[in-house]
């Protein structure tokens, strides 16, 4: 059924700790599988869960109260989940917005993947507002295999892209009209006006399968990570390469096309 696990450090320096489990845990719900905490708020995925139908996958909500004690506050599930999604394989939270992978949807082929992004309204309660879709999504890619967001910034991994070569999908929330403001939102990638647009598309080139022997690998749950082979001066020259157009997303907020390296 599974648990998640928060530990604190006193003003002592001594840590404690305390054990979630959802109020309605369920055998084989993997609860617990992805994790992620910002400030007073906790996520845990269920990719298991079965509400939407089997191992259609959730994600709870927990909030700390100001005596410290955390509680359940919401359950979250996908508004076209279905069976075998796997809604909760990963989440991350910032502020006021979550995401949540579910690496096994459909929409663009059998186990394509899709990314849903949720946010906390003004009585405390969490609406799902975009669905993410990969530009160029096909089966097998298991987009959201992996996530991760920050303020408005989303970082996706599709790990089975490219025959699991895999590939990662930088989204920002697309300029509102006005002055001195760039184009409003295009279609497609989300809800109809809240579709952000990916940014850039990141591949690293194959390290001779490095990744699938056990070689070195940078990860974090309900995050994304990427590393390459310190004795490849290739793959490092392209980790540089890619960190390097992330920084500079920001000053091309009206640029849309989605860029890929590899």
């Amino acid at each position: 059924s599974g648990s998640a696990y928060v530990f604190e450090r006193g003003s002592d320096g001594t840590w404690s700790q305390t054990k979630l489990t959802p109020e309605d845990g369920a055998v084989n719900n993997w609860f617990g599988e992805s994790v992620s905490i910002s400030g007073d708020i906790a996520v845990a995925g269920a990719p298991r869960d079965d509400d939407s139908g089997t191992r259609a996958g959730a994600a709870y909500v927990f909030e700390r109260a100001s005596d410290g004690a955390w509680s359940e506050v919401s359950k979250l599930t996908a508004s076209d989940g279905a069976a075998e999604d796997t809604f909760g394989e990963s989440v991350s939270v910032s502020g006021n917005r979550i995401m949540v992978g579910g690496q096994l949807n459909d929409d663009d082929g059998v186990n394509s993947g899709a990314a849903y992004m949720f946010e906390r309204n003004s009585d405390g309660t969490w609406s799902e507002t975009t669905k993410l879709l990969a530009e160029d999504g096909a089966a097998g890619d298991e987009f959201g295999a992996s996530v991760g967001i920050s303020g408005g910034v989303a970082f996706i991994g599709a790990a089975g892209d490219d025959s699991a070569a895999g590939s990662a999908y930088v989204y920002e929330p697309p300029a509102t009209t006005g002055p001195g403001q760039g184009p409003g939102p295009e279609p497609g990638g989300g809800s109809a006006g809240r579709a952000p647009v990916a940014q850039l598309s990141i591949a690293i080139p194959d390290q001779g399968n490095n990744e699938r022997q056990g070689g070195p690998s940078s990860g974090s749950a309900g995050g994304c990570a990427i590393s390459a082979t310190s004795d490849s001066a290739n793959g490092i020259a392209s980790l540089l390469a890619a960190l390097a157009s992330l920084i500079l997303i920001p000053a091309f907020a009206g640029f849309r096309k989605r860029n890929r390296m590899n």
